[in-house]
């Protein structure tokens, strides 16, 4: 970064907290009119659908509508998609993977962690015992920052 515009960006930030400082000490407003609006954490929120095909696929949303990755399911091989598998998408360039673990033995992961925006990693299969319940753990974020985790559920 530029010296210059670091110097007057340090320059800023400081007039702001004096002049804050200022104000809630004279009295003048109230503290909520003095601090900085409320910035409104981002969410995140899980959305199913089981398109025509054996693939079952969970969204990852963000709270103003946004899909932020995925991550599907095959159930039984189809058109060249093999069953009892799993893969997921980074579906938006905002810096978080997406990561998911089948806990079965062994235990299966695929992960965007790595590699460059839009990215869908290969299948992990294999075949597991029929009419089988198995938890999956889908977790949005980076290599040292989860930014939501959700527990789905697949059958085989």
């Amino acid at each position: 970064m530029n010296t210059g515009i670091r110097q007057r960006k340090t320059a800023l930030a400081a007039a702001v907290l004096v002049l804050a400082g200022g104000t809630l000490a004279a009295g003048t407003a109230d503290a909520a009119a003095a601090t900085p609006s409320a910035v409104v954490p981002t969410s995140y929120h899980l959305v199913y659908s089981h398109p025509t095909s054996t693939v079952y696929t969970y969204e990852i949303v963000d709270n103003s509508g946004n899909g932020r990755g995925s991550f599907q399911w095959s159930q039984d091989p189809s058109a060249g998609i093999p069953g009892d598998a799993m893969r997921v998408t980074d579906g938006d360039g905002d810096g978080l993977g997406v990561d998911a673990i089948l806990y079965c033995t062994p235990q299966r992961v695929v992960s965007t962690y790595g590699h460059t925006y839009p990215y869908t990693s290969a299948w992990a299969a294999g075949n597991l015992p029929e009419r089988t319940t198995y938890q999956v753990t889908l977790i949005l974020g980076t290599s040292t920052k989860i930014a939501a985790s959700f527990y789905p559920t697949v059958e085989s």
